[in-house]
């Protein structure tokens, strides 16, 4: 090919594609293919071989490209759809699994509870703050399997009332030989807001966070209790 053809096609190349970008388009990709067909050596012309592999590379590439635009368009379409969703929850009551329990205001009792899978000879609820430190441990004694509540009355070991704020539920249940019983902690209020600054949308009670697909229960009007509390 004369050096003029060369860049005569190059510089069409450059005009359908932008500059710094780094990549060949279609257009541009076939007017080389053209432009190389043009003027190949009459006595040495291409090969069939050749062109064929030429042609399937690119097919092959444009196909990735396509699936690939396909994926971030049904990502992009799957995000808008969680964050209706998660929209449409504000201002409803909903059941959520969470071990986290609420305390609004100071000195105010918190109604809590959770679920064990098996009869209980003793149980023990510890309540700790946000660094994991115990507040108040309360024994519950015995209890059946199924729907356990209790009410903590918002108050640390010494009497003290604890500042509001989110607190951890942590279950010690144990069978009649001493071994440990699993147990799953639910929260129920009211969601007044959804937060995306994980990335993902975060149902959020009080200051609990939790994900759409924790929750476990949806109810049209909020409960007597105080959002956040847990159901009982």
């Amino acid at each position: 090919m004369p050096i003029g053809d060369v860049e005569s096609v190059q510089s069409t190349t450059q005009l359908s594609n932008p500059a710094g970008s780094g990549e060949l388009d279609k257009t541009a990709f076939l007017k080389l293919l053209v432009a190389q067909m043009q003027h190949q050596d009459p006595l040495e012309p291409m090969s069939n071989t050749e062109f064929v592999a030429q042609l399937a590379q690119f097919s092959g590439v444009e196909q990735l490209v396509a699936v690939n635009e396909g994926i971030n368009l049904l990502q992009y379409q799957q995000m808008s759809m969680s964050n209706a969703q998660a929209s449409s929850f504000i201002g409803k009551e909903v059941e959520v699994r969470s071990d986290k329990v609420q305390v609004d205001n100071a000195g105010d009792p918190v109604l809590a509870g959770f679920r064990l899978n098996e009869d209980a000879a003793g149980v023990k609820v510890n309540i700790r703050d946000q660094g994991g430190a115990i507040v108040r441990s309360l024994e519950l004694g015995p209890k059946e399997a199924g729907e356990v509540s209790f009410e903590w009355d918002g108050r640390d070991e010494n009497g003290t009332a604890v500042v509001p704020g989110s607190y951890r539920l942590d279950v010690v249940a144990t069978d009649r030989e001493g071994n440990p019983i699993t147990w799953e902690s639910r929260v129920r209020g009211v969601v007044d807001g959804v937060a995306y600054n994980s990335g993902y949308p975060e149902l959020m009670i009080g200051s609990i966070k939790v994900t759409l697909g924790d929750v476990l229960g949806v109810y049209s009007g909020e409960s007597e209790g105080a959002s956040g509390d847990l159901n009982p």
